[in-house]
């Protein structure tokens, strides 16, 4: 499951994953979160909330890592993940997406949408 907001005012994204996503679902949320993207202005922020998404599939992490390039490439700026207090599988696999993606945006962590908010500033 997954869901997508727009704040257009902060200049910024949000996606909510949650469970398990296949390749598939992956790449219909990237699908979707670069069509929005297309809607910002370049320096956007993203915040990525990853406190109920479980560990998926490696093909999954491949699409993570092809969405990460594109979206540093339409302006992202920064991006904060929000993820439970201990050690997430799934925090893991998006480090190493954007390890092997290579991408220069910036990184960060969060334990709640707030102190996201916090750290880009509002």
């Amino acid at each position: 499951m997954y869901e997508i907001k727009v704040d257009h005012a902060k200049n910024r994204l949000y996606v909510k994953l949650a469970g398990v996503l296949g390749a598939a679902e992956t790449k219909a949320v990237a699908s979707k979160l670069l069509g929005e993207a297309k809607t910002m202005k370049p320096g956007f922020d993203l915040i990525t909330d990853l406190s109920e998404f479980k560990p998926t599939a490696d093909e999954a992490v491949a699409e993570i890592s092809a969405a990460q390039v594109k979206l540093e490439q339409a302006g992202l700026r920064r991006a904060v993940r929000i993820v439970p207090r201990q050690s997430s599988v799934g925090m893991m696999q998006f480090t190493r997406a954007t390890r092997e993606s290579q991408v220069k945006f910036e990184t960060a962590t969060a334990a709640t949408l707030a102190d996201a908010e916090k750290l880009l500033g509002g």
